[in-house]
């Protein structure tokens, strides 16, 4: 038996799969299902085991799979990577890079780790690293590459003018956050503010939902 003669016969929850697509059912957040998948073995015969899916969110669809992949198989795909001329994802830079969002504290383990308050050097710091044309003003196309880079949260150019305009980040109502403004900002309510955006919008996590 061929592998598409195996898939063509494979039953997931009752519906055949076709060698096309397939979308599972979440039912619900919490839900686990056994998936049988199947691999070739080093004989070349094709051996089936069952992985225990659980959905963790249900708009957007988001499963898990505990143990996907073993340590020594992630180690032979990041080796194998590294020999291919890649490398890990830069997403921070020389200025921010004790702000990493990979961390993960035991308080905050599911997302990025969020700034606390920061002295007026470091504000002033973050704001020539996203001011891109160096005009003393971020714009909301910055500020929003801003919030992508170091909270991973996507927002749309209205989501972003109605924070700024909530927040007062944007005290002088021209549309834009000058250096003066972005100093005065503390951090905390900015913090507080995206935590709720992304917990009643989670399809704004751009890299770590």
């Amino acid at each position: 038996e061929n592998w598409t003669e195996y898939f063509q016969r494979l039953q997931l929850g009752g519906q055949e799969f076709d060698s096309g697509m397939y979308r599972l059912n979440g039912v619900e957040v919490g839900h686990i299902q056994h998936i049988p998948i199947a691999y070739p073995t080093q004989t070349d015969q094709m051996k089936q085991i069952k992985l225990a899916v659980k959905t963790i969110s249900m708009e957007p669809l988001v499963f898990e799979i505990p143990d996907f992949l073993t340590s020594s198989e992630c180690k032979v795909i990041i080796d194998k990577s590294k020999a291919a001329g890649l490398s890990e994802s830069m997403t921070m830079n020389d200025v921010t890079d004790r702000y990493d969002p990979d961390e993960r504290p035991e308080s905050n383990p599911q997302g990025p780790v969020q700034v606390e308050e920061m002295s007026d050097d470091e504000k002033e710091d973050f704001f020539m690293h996203y001011d891109q044309n160096r005009d003393d003003v971020m714009t909301v196309n910055e500020f929003g590459r801003l919030l992508r880079t170091h909270d991973d949260t996507a927002m749309n150019t209205d989501d972003l003018t109605h924070m700024m305009k909530v927040l007062n980040l944007d005290s002088d109502g021209d549309g834009s956050i000058s250096l003066e403004e972005f100093v005065a900002v503390r951090i905390n309510p900015v913090n507080e503010y995206l935590k709720k955006f992304k917990q009643a919008n989670p399809q704004s996590k751009s890299r770590l939902s």
